[in-house]
């Protein structure tokens, strides 16, 4: 079966097992989310998914095959990573960084690529950026050109079987694009690929994921659709805090319990 997973993986940072026998799995057409409280592990998982961190035991999958037997060349036509933080030193335009991405396959800046190009700064509601030096843009800018760069590097003409780590995207972003970039990852999964994106707004993952995985202390605590796995009472526990399931015309909604709300008042 095609997938990018994890089986029983377990990593470690120095003497420390930061995940534990953690089992994930991002089908094509399908956005997964991972969410969990600071220090859950949700970095490290997406890491070791995309082959940047050897894991202690267990073992990553892409479409059946070990990550470490993939040239890194070869498993970056298959998968892009947008980190959380991207910084440049030399004072690149946009698309000059964006056609970075097309470097494992080929680069060389044909029309192909720059089509390529056009159609992901588009995408990420980055095309009036495409002329400016990428230090002097802000950080929201910054995260739309990641993105831009991680969907030139995996969405070409055939994006099936091809997938897409997301590390929280939306962290810089005013509400408008945060929308558009989880709606470009929808966009993305429609198309025949896999995204797996790391997110803290809860209510995110409930408007745009089909699956979540909720870490906590490194392990896997639940996983399946988000209504199944995003309730008030193991939200409560996982966060430490007390938290509620609001119903609306819109919707479910995760917000933090009003203070004073008595135990047991809690909906579950």
């Amino acid at each position: 079966m095609s997938a990018l997973e994890s089986r029983c993986l377990t990593v470690h940072r120095g003497d420390r097992a930061v995940l534990r026998e953690v089992d994930v799995r991002v089908r094509p057409g399908q956005v997964v989310a991972v969410v969990g409280p600071n220090g859950a592990g949700k970095s490290t998982l997406l890491g070791a998914l995309a082959g940047d961190l050897r894991p202690a035991s267990g073992a990553v999958l892409l479409d059946g095959e070990p990550l470490g037997s993939l040239s890194p060349r070869a498993l970056a036509r298959r998968r892009a990573v947008m980190r959380q933080d991207a910084t440049l030193a030399f004072p690149f335009p946009v698309a000059e960084v964006v056609l970075m991405g097309r470097l494992p396959h080929g680069g060389r800046g044909n029309a192909a690529d720059h089509a390529a190009v056009d159609a992901a700064l588009r995408r990420a509601g980055a095309a009036h950026l495409a002329a400016r030096p990428f230090p002097g843009l802000s950080g929201g800018e910054r995260q739309r050109v990641s993105l831009a760069r991680a969907l030139a590097q995996v969405w070409g003409d055939a994006p099936a079987g091809r997938y897409l780590l997301l590390d929280e995207p939306t962290a810089a972003l005013d509400l408008g694009a945060a929308h558009a970039a989880l709606a470009c990852a929808r966009a993305f999964a429609a198309a025949g690929g896999g995204v797996l994106c790391v997110l803290h707004d809860l209510n995110e993952a409930v408007r745009y994921a089909d699956e979540v995985v909720l870490l906590g202390g490194g392990r896997r605590v639940a996983a399946g659709r988000p209504g199944a796995v995003l309730r008030a009472g193991v939200l409560s526990t996982v966060y430490g805090v007390p938290v509620e399931i609001l119903e609306a015309a819109g919707g479910r909604f995760v917000t933090v319990a009003p203070a004073g709300r008595a135990e047991g008042e809690v909906e579950r």
